[in-house]
């Protein structure tokens, strides 16, 4: 099956090697990435979760991908079910992304997400600079005020 994007599979012995990574095998918490793609369960309910609740825009939607951006940005974040829908998430000790950062702007933005997720019942997790969740995927997210 082909995806939409067209992009060639990354050659990772070769970032591998550009990497600069920590002792315990995790890239340096300084990293910043422009946009991320996950793994979602399903496209539908994971698409009301990033723009209802976390409050992204709708990019472009299609049956097995979503994408969604703030200030109207090509997309920050990207969903599929390319690997089967509704699929577990997989274990703790599976290879993978663990968890990403969000930053916004100012505390009252942070405080007023970490509402929006306690009205709709996720667990939040108070954390040294903000907070942390799972989407309805299972996917790791934190939140904190950008420097």
């Amino acid at each position: 099956m082909k995806y939409p994007g067209g992009s060639n599979p990354l050659n990772l012995k070769e970032l591998a090697n550009l990497a600069d990574f920590d002792t315990d095998g995790r890239i340096p918490a300084t990293t910043t990435i422009g946009h991320v793609h996950l793994r979602v369960a399903n496209v539908e309910e994971s698409l009301k979760f990033y723009v209802e609740i976390v409050g992204f825009e709708k990019q472009t939607v299609l049956d097995s991908v979503f994408f969604v951006s703030a200030g109207g940005y090509h997309h920050h974040v990207a969903g599929n079910v390319w690997a089967g829908e509704n699929n577990p998430h997989p274990p703790v000790n599976a290879t993978g992304l663990k968890e990403y950062t969000i930053l916004l702007s100012t505390k009252e933005a942070l405080e007023e997400l970490k509402h929006q997720f306690q009205q709709h019942n996720y667990e939040v997790h108070v954390q040294e600079k903000g907070f942390s969740t799972k989407d309805p995927s299972g996917n790791g997210i934190v939140f904190e005020i950008q420097k």
